[in-house]
């Protein structure tokens, strides 16, 4: 998992559904980042999509996390927030 693919989880933690472009946005990343790891993250069971009529004008794919993603945010975050045992108090 990549550093990006980590980022994305932590996002969309934050949301219920988004689309694509509402993660990128999120994330100050453009929305081509978010569709490239996207179908990773889903492959690995920790997002699922759904496409939505009314998420737009025509249309769109809605992603949220799974319990597994949400597990892995928690994680992740908590991970961020702990200081390393090197770091000067």
């Amino acid at each position: 998992m990549t550093d990006t693919d980590r980022s994305i989880i932590v996002a969309m933690a934050t949301f219920d559904e988004a689309t694509c472009p509402t993660i990128a946005s999120a994330m100050g990343v453009c929305r081509q980042t978010i569709n490239r790891n996207l179908p990773t993250l889903e492959r690995m069971g920790l997002v699922r999509s759904r496409w939505e009529p009314q998420a737009s004008r025509i249309g769109a794919l809605v992603y949220r996390l799974t319990g597994r993603g949400r597990a892995l945010a928690e994680t992740i975050r908590d991970a961020r927030l702990t200081p390393s045992a090197g770091s000067v108090s």
